[in-house]
């Protein structure tokens, strides 16, 4: 697969769900065009892949995924091998195929950072900013997420987004319920989304393992979905919306297009315990929907609408 190096005319950013993963960019040789035919795959199919390398002092760039990306392996980047000699991505792997389908371990060769398990990265939709959900913690020797909490980071590309050069911000970091601010404070941040006034709104994603069981966790109670203002006196100030059934989590929320109607996904209620009974107590098991008794959980799409 040979990706063209002509000018980049389109972005699009993307994640590993993993504890140490990247966040990547991909900068299509193509421009979008609303409503056009060709936006289906077609942008996708030509352009160049790059990893986020986060300084400490809040700087950052993007390294291209490519065969003469110079290689700068990270402490424990063992896999794969690097051959004696070898100084360029190119000649660690067979092809540019080869090196964007193991993104991750190109990435670590070439010193891209380690993250605390980026979640979903999102442009805002008035300034273009770019905000990042990082769900926990990081693992790698020196990383920058030491919150087990998770935070969300906001950058800013430098120009015209499609150059190499960005600053970052620890946005909002999740942590325990303060009672100066309204409504619970957020762990884990899972999937964003923004509303066409610019505000954000996140679901969150507390292992089961750890739901009304972790002491750390304890406070934040069930998963559920936070409203949080990016401008106006209450930037940055989550307020709940929304908890989800116990041993669930809240996905993907989207609108209709007059928004009078938001559609949440429900995921895996009762996952830890299962159904409810009248041996199991909340805050484990579940009967959701029914909510009786006896009743198995059962994940489903749910709508909220205006009233």
């Amino acid at each position: 697969m040979a990706l063209p190096a002509a000018f980049p005319q389109d972005i699009g950013g993307h994640r590993d769900d993993r504890t140490n993963g990247h966040v990547y960019r991909f900068v299509s040789e193509g421009r979008y065009t609303p409503g056009a035919a060709g936006n289906r795959g077609a942008l996708l199919a030509r352009g160049r892949l790059y990893a986020a390398v986060f300084h400490a002092d809040g700087t950052g760039e993007w390294r291209e995924l490519a065969a003469g990306t110079p290689l700068r392996p990270a402490p424990d980047s063992l896999v794969p091998p690097i051959p004696r000699g070898a100084t360029t991505l190119g000649q660690v792997y067979a092809d540019l195929g080869a090196i964007v389908t193991d993104a991750f371990r190109a990435s670590n060769l070439i010193g891209a950072t380690p993250t605390g398990r980026p979640e979903d990265v999102e442009v805002h939709p008035l300034d273009r900013s770019v905000y990042i959900a990082f769900t926990s913690t990081a693992t790698a020797p020196g990383h920058l997420f030491p919150n087990i909490y998770g935070e969300i980071w906001r950058i800013v590309e430098d120009g015209d987004a499609t150059g190499t050069r960005f600053t970052w911000v620890r946005w909002k970091a999740g942590g325990p319920n303060e009672a100066r601010r309204a409504g619970r404070v957020f762990a884990a941040p899972d999937n964003l989304a923004f509303d066409p006034a610019g505000n954000l709104w996140m679901v969150t994603d507390i292992a089961t393992a750890r739901l009304n069981d972790d002491p750390r966790y304890a406070a934040f109670q069930n998963n559920g979905m936070f409203f949080v203002p990016t401008s106006g006196p209450g930037a940055g100030a989550p307020l709940q919306f929304a908890s989800a059934p116990c041993e669930a989590e809240l996905a993907g929320p989207s609108w209709t297009t007059g928004r009078e109607v938001m559609f949440l996904s429900i995921q895996h209620p009762g996952e830890g315990y299962g159904t409810r009974t009248g041996s199991v107590r909340a805050p484990h098991g579940s009967n959701w929907p029914g909510g009786r008794g006896g009743d198995p959980p059962l994940p489903a799409l749910v709508s909220i609408a205006r009233r």
